[in-house]
């Protein structure tokens, strides 16, 4: 009969920073399915909306302006979570895998090498996906009323360029959640 090797007991530091990688993940999985909802749900909205436009003459396209006022609201939504999973995964991997580490010897996946090349691509995909779900409708909108930019009557102008404004402010978000979602921390 083989016996098995004695199993090392690790410290209460290292087992309660194994809970909270847990509980952080946990989170961290929570967050993007929220994030994930977020761009389903917006992507719906905005679809609609255009759809709707686009098949009703009723309508106009005058209502296609609320497209860039939902594209803020979940550009800020998206980019909340987005910020929350950047920083919870920093946590894990500047605060509680050190620990780990220290201990075991084993290096947690986030601080690998092979993390570190990984997340930079997928931080610039993740980013382009935002960008095309989160601004190509307002952009398309703006487009569709293009002519308004050139209307003197108050609202109607004022629509577009507040629209313009709200689709840079977007921008303005979406790049800076996803800049300091891939500013962590470096590979050891």
């Amino acid at each position: 009969m083989m016996s098995k090797p004695p199993q090392e007991k690790i410290s209460a530091k290292t087992e309660a920073a194994l809970e909270l990688i847990g509980i952080v993940k946990s989170e961290i999985v929570a967050r993007i399915r929220v994030r994930d909802t977020l761009l389903a749900g917006y992507s719906a909205a905005a679809i609609t909306t255009l759809g709707a436009v686009s098949t009703s003459s009723a309508l106009g396209n005058n209502f296609l302006y609320v497209i860039p006022y939902l594209a803020l609201a979940f550009t800020i939504l998206v980019s909340y979570h987005q910020a929350g999973i950047g920083a919870l995964g920093n946590h894990c991997a500047n605060d509680l895998l050190p620990i780990v580490a220290s201990e075991t010897g084993i290096k947690g996946f986030e601080l690998s090498s092979v993390y570190f090349t990984y997340h930079g691509k997928a931080s610039t995909r993740r980013s382009i996906a935002h960008v095309i779900v989160l601004l190509l409708p307002p952009a398309w909108a703006l487009w569709r009323n293009l002519s308004d930019v050139l209307n003197p009557v108050f609202p109607v102008f004022a629509l577009w360029f507040a629209g313009l404004a709200a689709m840079i402010i977007s921008a303005g978000v979406i790049w800076r959640a996803n800049r300091a979602h891939y500013h962590g921390v470096a590979p050891t």
